[in-house]
């Protein structure tokens, strides 16, 4: 009995445990997963009263397609979206003094703009704006208004939260 609970112990003990936060459980969710060249970006912060929001909007050059609708490859798409700062960083001071440093969904928050590669490229995990999709994996601090918007061409919101982009 002994050797058999050792046995036990010593199987739980050389099996890998899961990261408490896996980027690939946000990620998958993304109907597009794209590489993009960078070709334009506009960071714009309003100064002001009010909260404090920041709009991107980034234009690329779709390099490879990892999973998507459509081959976009060569084709130009742009990437849409507003964050509350305000609101994310008052989620994150929640989550802080609920549970301390503990790591959970909480921390999910829309991206930063992404940083590219000496090549200009970067992965990005969308889906289509103004479409179901586009509302799924939405975090602290998003703002979108999808319904009063418009959107023609290849139009995308980040679903990843701050893993939309690597």
């Amino acid at each position: 009995m002994l050797r058999m609970l050792l046995a036990l112990a010593l199987t739980l003990a050389a099996a890998p445990v899961p990261a408490a936060i896996s980027p690939e459980n946000y990620t998958r969710i993304a109907s597009e997963h794209l590489q993009l060249r960078e070709v334009a970006r506009i960071v714009h912060e309003p100064r002001g009263p009010g909260p404090r929001l920041r709009r991107v909007t980034l234009v690329g050059e779709v390099v490879v397609v990892r999973r998507g609708n459509e081959n976009l490859v060569g084709r130009t798409v742009v990437i849409d979206y507003t964050v509350d700062l305000d609101a994310r960083a008052a989620a994150a001071d929640e989550h802080h003094r609920r549970n301390g440093q503990r790591p959970g969904p909480q921390f999910m928050a829309e991206p930063d703009p992404p940083t590219p590669d000496a090549e200009g490229r970067y992965w990005a995990y969308l889906a289509p704006a103004g479409q179901r999709l586009g509302n799924v994996n939405r975090h602290a601090g998003a703002t979108h208004i999808i319904d009063s918007q418009q959107y023609e061409g290849h139009v995308y919101v980040p679903v990843a939260g701050q893993y939309s982009f690597e």
